[in-house]
This record gives structure tokens, sequence and C-alpha cells, in this order.
């Protein structure tokens, strides 16, 4: 038997919002496993170092899964606020000492 390897679908700063990404792919068929849910459930911190909660999915279903969560209106509202959120970053000054 054949095993796929597990790509990155994506990655959330906020483990609720992988897990209805995840609620929604499983929804449709398809097999997802949520990487570092409790530990940054625990310390949120910890969320950029490792890479945020990160929803990873068989090789053989990467296509799918992208359009799914492409067209989850939830999704493209985070995606939106993230943007938004890196461009205010970039027009700030960096802080002085």
């Amino acid at each position: 038997m054949a095993t796929d390897d597990l790509l990155e679908l994506e990655s959330f700063a906020f483990p609720f919002n992988a897990k209805l990404a995840q609620a929604a792919l499983e929804s449709s068929g398809v097999t997802v496993f949520v990487e570092n849910y409790h530990v940054v459930s625990a310390n949120w911190l910890w969320a950029n170092m490792l890479g945020g909660v990160r929803l990873m999915v068989p090789e053989s279903q990467f296509e799918e899964a992208k359009s799914i969560l492409a067209s989850l209106e939830f999704y493209s509202g985070i995606r939106d606020e993230a943007v938004e959120e890196v461009g205010d970053l970039e027009d700030q000054d960096p802080p002085s000492r």
C-alpha cells in the first residue's frame, strides 16, 4: 500500500481557525492532520516559533483541499486581516532605542 507524503496546506496563528478549517475539509472528505494545536493552545506565544497551527494533508488531496479552503468565507476573512496587519506593520517606523 502506497503512502502519501503530508504537505502543509496552511498555518494559522490561532488554534480555533485551524479547527474550523479542519472541520470544513473533513466534512468534504479530505483527510486532515493538525500539528501544534495543543502546544499553541497552551502557550500562544510559541505560535511564531513553531510556524503556527499547521494543517497537513496527504499529497494526493492537496489540490482539492486548497480549492475547498479558498472557497470558505471565514478563511478569506482571515487572510484579508492578516494582509492588513502586515501592511500596517510595514508602514510603521522601527522603534528607537
